[in-house]
């Protein structure tokens, strides 16, 4: 079987949906399966092509201003795409939202390939009002219709399935549910040893209470929050991993904050092991690859409790929460650190294991690839 994927973008660029987009590409090569990958070509000294994965030429400006993902492809970005489509036997996009997504989804469908679109986020909010007007406008148009003619799609995470049901009120035909996996080998409790190790390595004292916050500086992550709460939580230290628009603030952040620009995926699990929380007071996200792969390393984690995906979370008792403000999440975190839960990691750690499996994940997929293959209109 080949197997062709879209994204907006693929590492080196950072963030979630290019992270579980790899690790269905690596996922897929493992078990054996032919498969590309197309995605844009950012940052622009990104090879081209590297082995299986093909980045395009784009006008990244709106990213690079405004936080807000929207490459836009020449064409030879819509060539590449036309010969993905040609070679695979089947497509998989993620997330709707996107012209690529369109594209590929539009050129399955002329070439009677069936194409699967994981969706994985709902509506963002934004502080700038036209940007949230043009977004609902983009779902209702481009969005619904690349989820209609998708011929089968997998709503990943709560906030998607709460999203896609406001798109369709009826029901969505051919619509399943099952979560992002993340590889709970790699994301592990740390031994004391790993833990040593991993605060070596970052330049921490053994006995330092440590938080981290991963993501990019952009507004949905909640960045000026947790510099709010660094401020109130000065005997604490901070740990920012990541890099956006919003970098000038972390730039005036107080002296218990440490900014690590750029993290290799490679490297995210030494962070989580040599943390003692993870903070993440994002909104409009779907289920963010850093609370799994936290939650996954035995890690406390601490969430605003609005999120779609937190209710579950908080309702198994394996995640913590509190309301989008810095006064209530920094009281929430110093309860975490003072060990107020001291299960809390562990009872993350078992939910990880059991709920989100990376194999798992990539087995479904596998399987809903075989099963559109297989139906009976295709081989009529």
């Amino acid at each position: 079987m080949k197997v062709g994927l879209v994204t907006s973008y693929m590492p080196p660029h950072l963030g979630g949906i290019e992270q579980i987009a790899e690790n269905l590409f690596t996922g897929y090569t493992s078990a054996g399966v032919e498969a590309r990958w197309v995605a844009s070509r950012v940052p622009a000294d990104a090879p081209p092509r590297e082995g299986g994965r093909i980045r395009v030429p784009c006008f990244n400006l709106v990213e690079d201003v405004l936080g807000v993902p929207v490459p836009v492809w020449g064409p030879s970005g819509w060539a590449e795409i036309k010969r993905l489509v040609q070679w695979a036997d089947a497509i998989h996009v993620l997330d709707c939202l996107y012209l690529s997504s369109a594209m590929a989804v539009m050129l399955s469908k002329r070439h009677d390939k069936p194409v699967l679109v994981s969706q994985n986020i709902g509506l963002i909010r934004y502080a700038f009002p036209p940007l949230n007007w043009i977004e609902r406008v983009a779902y209702a148009t481009l969005g619904r219709a690349v989820l209609r003619h998708a011929s089968h799609v997998v709503l990943a995470t709560p906030t998607a399935v709460a999203h896609v049901r406001t798109l369709f009120p009826d029901g969505l035909q051919g619509a399943s549910t099952f979560p992002i996996g993340v590889d709970t080998s790699r994301f592990h409790p740390a031994a004391e040893h790993e833990r040593q190790a991993a605060r070596r390595s970052l330049g921490f004292a053994a006995e330092t209470k440590l938080v981290l916050f991963a993501g990019r500086l952009v507004e949905k992550k909640g960045v000026s929050i947790v510099l709010d709460v660094c401020q109130r939580l000065s005997n604490v230290q901070f740990v920012v991993a990541g890099d956006g628009p919003l970098r000038t603030l972390v730039t005036r952040a107080p002296s218990n904050v440490t900014w690590h620009r750029t993290v290799a995926a490679r490297r995210m699990h030494e962070y989580y092991h040599a943390a003692d929380c993870v903070f993440l007071p994002s909104h409009g996200e779907g289920l963010p690859l850093v609370v799994q792969e936290a939650m996954a390393s035995g890690l406390p984690v601490v969430i605003a409790e609005d999120e779609p995906y937190a209710a579950t979370l908080v309702t198994a008792a394996v995640c913590a929460a509190a309301p989008r403000a810095a006064d209530a999440m920094a009281r929430r975190l110093r309860d975490v650190l003072a060990g107020a839960d001291p299960a809390l990691g562990q009872r993350a750690r078992a939910y990880a294991a059991e709920h989100w499996a990376l194999d798992t994940m990539v087995a479904r997929y596998l399987a809903l690839f075989q099963s559109l293959l297989a139906a009976p209109a295709r081989a009529a």
